[in-house]
């Protein structure tokens, strides 16, 4: 699999598509390696129980390390309603909206911590030492360990950026590739993903929704919709990142 020429493709079909909607799409491609893997107790108590994620990511050739807590849920007010304050300085504490296909949100609360040493997370004591307002009913004694033992090697590659006007609201795209080693040619997920960032607001437009103006709302549903219109992302794909990282763990 050429994974170089599988990305210029996406990029001008993307373009493409773009363009169709008087868009510009700006093509500037930046990749990242890392190895990436989740912790949790025996009883997969943190994500089968409780909607939580704790994901560990080492990015290639360096010390540095990204640990994210994710909450992630289906009820907006459920998912922002937890506590991740911390008492390590520097956590990036983030609240989004997915909206996954056909057309499915799901909405994450986060806590996001950077450094070159890894937190020691070897029990749910360690969590609530990080995070003291947490409380999700886990012993505080129970072990933490790799999810199935599975580990990754992660290719995150940023393609570009959207513009649907002169003004500065943007959209991400960003393709995301999952290996089991890095002799592997053939990935064994693959995630496309775009991200909207708003731009400040216009007094003279009228904010519907959080701080997003109402034109890039139209816009981006209008891309979204016109990516699986056209078959360029399966809407039959069940399996996530998740599913796969935990391969059917949480028994009814």
């Amino acid at each position: 699999m050429d994974k170089k020429k599988g990305i210029q493709e996406l990029s001008a079909i993307i373009k493409g598509l773009i363009e169709k909607q008087n868009g510009r799409f700006m093509d500037d491609i930046k990749e990242k390696e890392r190895t990436t893997w989740y912790l949790d107790t025996n009883a997969y108590e943190l994500y089968c129980n409780n909607n939580f994620l704790l994901r560990i990511r080492k990015e290639k050739n360096s010390e540095e390390y990204d640990v994210t807590l994710k909450c992630r849920h289906s009820d907006r007010y459920v998912s922002a309603s937890y506590d991740l304050a911390s008492s390590i300085e520097g956590i990036d504490i983030k609240f989004e909206e997915d909206i996954v296909i056909p057309f499915i949100s799901k909405f994450s609360l986060s806590a996001s911590l950077k450094g070159k040493q890894i937190p020691r997370f070897n029990t749910m004591q360690d969590v609530v030492s990080v995070f003291p307002g947490l409380d999700l009913g886990i012993e505080t004694g129970k072990m933490l360990s790799k999810v199935n033992n599975f580990e990754v090697v992660e290719i995150s590659s940023k393609i570009g950026k959207i513009a649907f006007s002169d003004d500065a609201t943007e959209i991400e795209p960003e393709l995301n590739l999952w290996y089991s080693s890095i002799k592997e040619d053939r990935p064994l997920i693959v995630e496309f993903t775009f991200k909207c960032k708003a731009a400040k607001q216009d007094k003279a437009e009228k904010m519907l929704l959080e701080e997003y103006p109402h034109s890039l709302v139209l816009e981006a549903d209008s891309f979204y919709h016109s990516l699986q219109k056209d078959k360029i992302v399966d809407k039959q794909a069940t399996k996530t990142k998740t599913d796969l990282v935990y391969s059917n763990s949480c028994k009814p």
